[in-house]
């Protein structure tokens, strides 16, 4: 079952080191993921550093920060 119907996926990334983390998930090239609008539209200016590449896959996390990107449903 679809447990959101508004989303296809959601990536959680755990950043607990002191330096910005950036990962290559090659797999992921092509999707559509996005910080999602909790954060986005938060306070937390830090987080909102998230970024993703969608080209690549690639993600970048600032250092000791949770990270919850999500992919909007395709239509």
């Amino acid at each position: 079952s679809d447990v959101d119907p508004e989303l296809d996926a959601v990536l959680v990334v755990f950043n607990a080191s002191g330096q910005t983390l950036t990962q290559s998930l090659p797999e992921l090239a092509g999707r559509d993921f996005r910080l999602c609008p909790i954060q986005s539209e938060g306070a937390d200016e830090v987080v909102r550093r998230t970024g993703f590449d969608r080209a690549s896959g690639t993600i970048s996390v600032p250092a000791r920060t949770v990270a919850v990107l999500v992919e909007p449903q395709s239509r």
